[in-house]
């Protein structure tokens, strides 16, 4: 029942905002595309020779592409694995951003140094050679989502890391953090209850970049 009111009030409040209702609707629209569509149009595999780049038409709504399939069922077969991996990129990504970064700012010293290390290291690595090295020694098959997922994850860390350190070390001067602290209450439940939740507005943000 709450969370009938809460998707109630969350409903209600975009329907007034004229960005957020116009975002709903894309997102509905796309998930849509990938996931429900897919069970209807039959993907097209076959090559025409003959009906290659072909215009829009009755038959082919978006044309067909240099081996003359049909596009829009690329498109709709294709959508589903993009959500999936743009999806789980972010939450690794992030995951591992929020982690890495509060624990630097957090325990700082050896720790602090090390991260930061690590983060600007990775940072220093151009991300398009690296994935034309990544992709030339692993072979990735349709079927990899995971596995590409966390290969782009490893990329995509660093700078929300040093957002989230930067962030964390401005909360950890917050009076309810030294509350905690003088109540013997360890880093784990300082992260996760005292910090995470004051800045659950800015990671959700990050992970939908």
């Amino acid at each position: 029942m709450n969370t009938l009111r809460w998707l109630g009030n969350t409903l209600r409040i975009i329907s007034h905002n004229t960005m957020g209702l116009f975002g709903m609707i894309g997102i509905i629209f796309f998930l849509v595309l990938a996931f429900i569509l897919p069970l209807f149009i039959p993907v097209d595999n076959k090559t025409r020779m003959d009906k290659v780049y072909q215009p829009p038409s009755a038959e082919h709504i978006l044309g067909t592409d240099f081996q003359g399939r049909d596009i829009f069922s690329i498109i709709v077969h294709g959508g589903k694995d993009v959500i999936v991996v743009a999806f789980l990129t972010g939450l690794i990504s992030t995951g591992i951003a929020v982690t890495l970064g509060a624990m630097g700012a957090l325990l700082g010293g050896i720790v602090d140094v090390v991260i930061t290390t690590m983060a600007d290291i990775v940072l220093a690595i151009p991300a398009i050679p690296l994935l034309i090295v990544i992709a030339s020694v692993i072979k990735l098959g349709p079927s990899d989502v995971a596995l590409l997922s966390f290969i782009l994850a490893l990329l995509a860390w660093p700078t929300l890391t040093l957002s989230i350190r930067s962030l964390v070390l401005s909360l950890k001067q917050r009076d309810y953090v030294e509350a905690a602290r003088s109540l013997g209450l360890g880093n784990r439940h300082i992260i996760f209850s005292e910090i995470l939740p004051n800045m659950m507005s800015y990671v959700a943000i990050s992970m939908v970049l």
